[in-house]
């Protein structure tokens, strides 16, 4: 856990929203298990009361596909709007455009093993490329 001891995870809060409960259960597990502390929400609503509520969120970890009446593009948004210094990894089984992602935010496709992951949320939080590959938002290289 190399990873874990290098960017001082005791310390991140990360709210989870996946409206597959199997999947949300399984990035939060796993997430726990990296030292991290994780709220979870189904749905992009539940996300938005919470951050309403002031639950620390130092991560926000979204599919981009809710169910409900906001997607993870608009989360992303509004999360960002109430708190401009909260990190952003989206996650999507689709192939999509990425223009909707907000500035310094990660993405990964999913499914993807568990250090792909880690190695986004990381990246999104400290700014430090663990995994070598940029950033969604950067521009498309020549």
């Amino acid at each position: 856990m190399a990873l874990a001891a290098a960017s001082d995870t005791n310390s991140l809060y990360i709210l989870v929203v996946e409206d597959e409960p199997i999947l949300r259960e399984d990035n939060a597990t796993y997430l726990r298990d990296c030292g991290c502390t994780v709220h979870e929400a189904a749905s992009a609503e539940q996300a938005l009361a919470m951050c309403r509520a002031g639950l620390r969120v130092d991560v926000l970890f979204t599919d981009i596909t809710l169910n409900g009446i906001a997607e993870g593009w608009m989360l992303a948004k509004l999360f960002r709007t109430a708190r401009p210094a909260v990190g952003v990894v989206y996650a999507s089984g689709n192939s999509i455009d990425r223009s909707g992602c907000v500035p310094g935010s990660v993405f990964f496709m999913k499914p993807t093993c568990g250090s792909i992951f880690w190695q986004r949320v990381v990246t999104c939080r400290t700014g430090l490329d663990v995994s070598k590959e940029r950033r969604c938002c950067s521009a498309p290289q020549a």
